[in-house]
């Protein structure tokens, strides 16, 4: 008989935003962004919304994490979300980049757009294990040509989490 040693998964990283931007200390840019907490949704409620109004154009308005979250040499290192997106119409296409900071510059790691019209809450996962022996920081970038185009993005349940990934691996922190 073979045994194999229980599945590791450690929570480096958790936002909910119950206690809205105040735990985590999320930071706007600029500071009278469209950013806000909002109780009215989430996935479940609160969560973080960015809204069209008031109208901004050619814009780019940052939710970004104050919070330096560190690798811990771990195999497999995971970042996962929730968004939706209420649309109002796709004849401008708005975006809601996700961008980690690894200490020398922001790098995209995901980018969704109001093309399609509406997005439901869809849970999203990024594989983040090159950064797994560094600190880094997670900012979510509203951007586009007019805000007027969309009625909100929301963003919840922020995680990041590593583990020992597949096959045998007995150790999660590396």
């Amino acid at each position: 008989s073979i045994w194999n040693s229980p599945r590791t998964m450690i929570d480096q990283f958790a936002e909910t935003f119950s206690g809205g931007f105040g735990p985590n200390q999320w930071v706007e840019n600029p500071a009278n962004s469209n950013w806000s907490y909002y109780t009215g949704a989430g996935n479940p409620a609160p969560c973080a919304q960015f809204s069209w109004t008031p109208t901004v154009t050619n814009y780019e308005h940052y939710l970004t994490s104050n919070h330096v979250i560190s690798g811990v040499y771990a195999p497999v290192q995971m970042l996962k979300y929730d968004i939706t997106l209420s649309n109002f119409g796709t004849s401008t296409v708005e975006n809601l980049a996700v961008e980690l900071f690894d200490g020398s510059a922001w790098v995209q790691l995901a980018n969704h757009d109001n093309s399609g019209g509406n997005i439901p809450w869809t849970t999203f996962e990024v594989d983040i294990s090159t950064y797994t022996d560094s600190d880094f920081q997670l900012r979510f970038k509203a951007w586009g040509p007019n805000s007027y185009n969309i009625n909100q993005w929301w963003l919840d349940n922020i995680y990041v989490y590593s583990t020992e990934g597949s096959g045998y691996n007995p150790c999660v922190l590396g």
